[in-house]
């Protein structure tokens, strides 16, 4: 007899054992796969943010990351009176 322990261990596999096969089915890489493959590239873009809001429904998951990413002011005040305060120029 087994102990149980190594009786589990054998029927389960880890998580890592199950990784690559439930990245091949993951609908985030396929979307990216998906876009990638499209050919689109930035000089072709003239507004990133309409352009990735018109595309929403097409890639849900990237149009949604890429649109909170793009919507990061670029700077702060805040961030430019410490940058001044020690001296430094942003």
């Amino acid at each position: 007899d087994e102990p149980h322990a190594k009786k589990l261990k054998a029927e389960k596999p880890s998580g890592f054992e199950e990784w690559p096969q439930a990245e091949k089915h993951c609908p985030s890489n396929t979307e990216l796969k998906r876009y990638v493959d499209s050919g689109y590239g930035c000089v072709d873009i003239g507004d990133l943010l309409e352009w990735w809001k018109s595309r929403a429904e097409k890639y849900p998951m990237l149009s949604q990351i890429i649109r909170r990413i793009l919507r990061i002011p670029v700077t702060t005040a805040s961030s430019e009176r410490n940058f001044s305060c020690a001296g430094l120029v942003l």
